[in-house]
């Protein structure tokens, strides 16, 4: 096998992860990159949170997601990105359980960490710490200096995308083998958007 790299994922929260793993199940010799020293990115930071539908613990519908979306972005998103998210959603879902990924839902954030920690084995006290770091900050009306303030730092520029997730370029043409998905993309679901990089963002003064 070549050690030149045929795709390059850059980074390590969940729509990098699974971009490389379909890669890499395709043949082509992938390579993934991330910048935090844990793996995860934005889908660790937002604990993991994912807006989906037709799932055991979010049965609605297809219909239902997309109303949803739309009324939670402001009425500022790419409609036809939503609506797309929408259509696809049970999709990943459906892939990521074949990967031996699993759901999980509680009540209480007590509840879950619990679950978490016993059925997971994830160490549930740093998950505990961050959300009551978190809180007080809130409360105080900011982040921690040491904090990102954003999922794709301060100086993040949401990359603008098609509905085939390929990079629109300064010309507004798309550019040739340049796709993105996840956080860095979240202007399109507008700033009304409760996920990742605007829920931090929504904690500052």
């Amino acid at each position: 096998m070549s050690s030149e790299a045929q795709v390059l994922a850059i980074g390590s929260a969940a729509a990098g992860m699974v971009a490389a793993v379909e890669a890499a199940e395709l043949g082509a010799n992938t390579l993934l990159l991330g910048s935090e020293a844990i793996v995860g990115g934005s889908t660790a930071l937002t604990g993991g949170h994912v807006r989906l539908c037709e799932t055991e613990s979010q049965p609605g519908s297809r219909q239902e997601l997309l109303e949803a979306l739309l009324q939670s972005h402001a009425e500022d998103c790419q409609e036809d990105l939503s609506r797309l998210y929408a259509e696809t959603a049970p999709v990943p879902y459906r892939r990521l359980k074949a990967l031996g990924c699993r759901e999980v839902s509680a009540p209480t954030l007590d509840a879950l960490l619990a679950i978490l920690q016993w059925e997971c084995g994830v160490d549930a006290g740093p998950a505990a710490t961050t959300v009551d770091l978190h809180n007080r900050d809130v409360r105080v009306g900011g982040d921690r200096p040491s904090d990102r303030r954003t999922m794709v730092g301060d100086e993040g520029v949401p990359l603008a995308i098609d509905a085939s997730m390929r990079v629109i370029n300064a010309c507004g043409e798309p550019t040739d083998r340049l796709f993105a998905a996840g956080e860095v993309t979240d202007g399109s679901h507008g700033a009304g958007c409760i996920v990742g990089r605007n829920t931090t963002a929504k904690a500052q003064p």
